[in-house]
C-alpha cells in the first residue's frame, strides 16, 4: 500500500537520519473518520509513542498504517523497499492449538517456507536468533500460553524480529502488564531503536510511554476531535490532552511526569 518514497525529496532530520515513513493528511475511519488529519515524519532509529483514551482510534489508526485497513483519506508515503513489522495485542494471538515459544517465532518467517519441508533449518536457526534479541531464547521449547505476560510480549516482539523489519509497531505492549514487566519492556525497546537502529511506534492509552520511550509523539482522541503528532513538547500541550490527562504530563506546566524517564534525550 506504500507509495515509493522515491517520489518524494528525501528530508534529513536533525540527527542526519533519513526519512522512512510519512503520513500526509491521513484520515482513518470506517463509515465516518475517527478525528482530524495527521501529518507527520518518521526517521529511521526514532522512536514514537501513540496515545490516547481506550476507543480513541489508536488501533485503527496502526491497522492503517500496517496496511489492515485502507486511509479514509490522506497518504501513506514509505522509502522504497521498506520493511514494517507489526505486533498486535497478545489477546489477539489465538491459544486454541498449544505451540511452543520458538513455533510462534517461526510464523513470523515469509521466507523459505514448504509444505514439504515445513521445520526448515534456516527457519528454526532466525527464530532461535530473534528470540536471543530479546533475551527469551531459554524460553524456546516453554508453551505459549503458559507464559508470563512479560515472556509472552518478548515472544511476539522476536517474532516481529525474525523478518528483519526497518519499522516495528505495537499495539499496547505492556498492557495487563506489573510495573517492573513494563519497564523491562521497555527497556528492550529501546535496546532495539537505538542499538539495532530501527524505528518502533509504540501505542497504548498510559502517557507515562511517551516519557520512557521518546522526544515524539501521536496524539489521538476521537471524542473530542482532536489529533496532533509531532515533537513531545508540541504534542503534549493540547487543551484537549491536559483534559485527558491532567498538567503532570504538560511541559507547559512544568511536565514533571515528561521529565521524568527520559533515556535518551536526543531520540
Amino acid at each position: 500500500m506504500y507509495s515509493n518514497i522515491n517520489q518524494l525529496e528525501l528530508m534529513m532530520q536533525d540527527d542526519q537520519q533519513a526519512v522512512i515513513l510519512e503520513v500526509k493528511d491521513l484520515e482513518v475511519g470506517y463509515a465516518e473518520r475517527l478525528f482530524p488529519a495527521l501529518n507527520f515524519k518518521i526517521s529511521a532509529g526514532q522512536a514514537w509513542a501513540l496515545v490516547g483514551r481506550n476507543g480513541s482510534g489508536k488501533s485503527t489508526l496502526i491497522k492503517t498504517l500496517v496496511g489492515i485497513l485502507k486511509p479514509w483519506r490522506g497518504e501513506i508515503i514509505g522509502k522504497a523497499g521498506l520493511r514494517l513489522a507489526y505486533v498486535p495485542q497478545r489477546t489477539s494471538i489465538s491459544l486454541e492449538l498449544p505451540r511452543t515459544s520458538l513455533e510462534i517465532v517461526q510464523e513470523g518467517w515469509d521466507h523459505g517456507w514448504s509444505f514439504l519441508n515445513p521445520w526448515h533449518q534456516e527457519r528454526k536457526e532466525q527464530a532461535m536468533m530473534a528470540l536471543k534479541q530479546v533475551h527469551a531464547d531459554h524460553l524456546s521449547r516453554q508453551r505459549f500460553d503458559q507464559l508470563s505476560e512479560g515472556q509472552k510480549q518478548r515472544v511476539l516482539i522476536a517474532r516481529a524480529l525474525i523478518a528483519k523489519p526497518d519499522f516495528l509497531i505495537l499495539d499496547e505492549p505492556t498492557s495487563a502488564m506489573d510495573p517492573i514487566n513494563e519497564m523491562e519492556i521497555f527497556q528492550l525497546l529501546e535496546e532495539i531503536c537505538y542499538h539495532q537502529n530501527k524505528s518502533i511506534l509504540v501505542a497504548s492509552h498510559h502517557p507515562q510511554v511517551v516519557p520512557v520511550l521518546s522526544n515524539y509523539a501521536i496524539y489521538v482522541d476521537r471524542f473530542s476531535q482532536y489529533s496532533a503528532a509531532g515533537a513531545v513538547s508540541e504534542v503534549c500541550t493540547g487543551e484537549a490532552f491536559e483534559k485527558a490527562y491532567g498538567t503532570a504530563y504538560c511541559p507547559l506546566h512544568g511536565g514533571d511526569q515528561l521529565k521524568k524517564g527520559h533515556l535518551h534525550a536526543g531520540h
